[in-house]
């Protein structure tokens, strides 16, 4: 998440995770954030079959647009508890936040990881930091881009 490592480029993070834990030892983190966020994370245990699932979007070239489509139709909600009123529903929704601070509070309510490193905040994708509960998928967004 470095500027120098960075060079202007994003990494996309899979909603699924493709990693395990060492538990709460060792690791870049040293075990900072296992009870809270890592211990809960499952594999995948449902086979997919990647000849048959297209993924031209996910070039950089075209997955910055596919992105802010999907950004463009969420919803916008202006306060966390709008979002029971989709559950059970398959939605985006969008969430701003102001600035550091602020994403911080939304985080720690939400029970996400609240860390930032060099302003970007941890899983982003351009400040945008997207998770799910059940069906409806989340995005907090920055009102002011990040970099």
């Amino acid at each position: 998440r470095q500027p120098a490592q960075r060079k202007g480029r994003t990494c996309i993070r899979p909603e699924v995770s493709r990693a395990s834990t060492l538990g709460g030892f060792g690791g870049a983190s040293a075990g900072h954030f296992f009870r809270e966020h890592l211990q809960v994370i499952q594999r995948n245990t449902v086979n997919v079959s990647w000849n048959n699932v297209s993924l031209e979007f996910l070039p950089s070239q075209n997955y910055g647009r596919w992105f802010s489509g999907l950004l463009a139709g969420a919803i916008a909600i202006e306060k966390l508890s709008q979002i029971s009123a989709f559950q059970g529903q398959a939605v985006e929704v969008k969430l701003y936040y102001n600035s550091r601070l602020d994403f911080i509070l939304l985080a720690r309510q939400l029970r996400l990881m609240d860390d930032f490193k060099d302003g970007v905040p941890r899983t982003a994708y351009r400040g945008v930091v997207t998770f799910r509960q059940g069906p409806v998928r989340i995005h907090l967004v920055p009102r002011v881009p990040l970099y």
